[in-house]
């Protein structure tokens, strides 16, 4: 009985822990400034930039700018002329992130300064496909089998080659000895 009681408080113990390490991990997220007319990003998951992230900058249905983070997971697009607001869609090479609304404020400021980034993110480095495989190399022939195939065609191509005009000289008599008996 006490053996019973103790495995489940280790179990009511351990639980907790468990579903703490299976629990999904956070998305990234983007932060937004502005600065100088320019709209600055970066995007970090659990606090570390995230690289080579493709960024796309729509305005309506007008792409405005496209481009990478490279290793820093920083960026930067041109605030968009005449207008106030812009989606920013990431692709962590997974496809398309659902879009992120911004709003630039002629103040300075942009909304949201710090949105999660959602949709199609495998968190966060691409699926590095293996190559395809090399095509194999052709079957080589041995040596010996070549050489005796090439004396094989010596040897026999002029026996062909004298039987096929042997034959060839003799069905003109033979047409001409049927025709005449007929």
């Amino acid at each position: 009985m006490c053996r019973a009681a103790l495995a489940l408080v280790l179990l009511a113990a351990c639980a907790p822990l468990s579903a703490a390490g299976t629990a999904a991990p956070a998305p990234p997220e983007a932060s937004f400034t502005l600065a100088g007319g320019w709209v600055e990003f970066v995007v970090e998951r659990n606090g570390r930039p995230v690289a080579d992230v493709r960024v796309t900058v729509l305005v309506g249905a007008t792409v405005w700018a496209t481009g990478e983070t490279g290793p820093t997971g920083r960026g930067t697009f041109p605030r968009p002329a005449g207008r106030d607001d812009c989606q920013v869609v990431f692709d962590f090479g997974f496809g398309a992130s659902a879009p992120i609304p911004l709003t630039v404020s002629d103040g300075g400021t942009v909304t949201p300064a710090r949105a999660p980034v959602r949709g199609a993110v495998e968190c966060c480095q691409p699926v590095r496909r293996p190559a395809p495989p090399a095509s194999p190399a052709p079957p080589t022939v041995p040596w010996g089998v070549r050489l005796a195939l090439a004396g094989a065609v010596a040897f026999l191509g002029p026996a062909v080659a004298l039987a096929l005009w042997w034959r060839v000289r003799r069905v003109p008599a033979t047409t001409q000895n049927s025709e005449t008996q007929s």
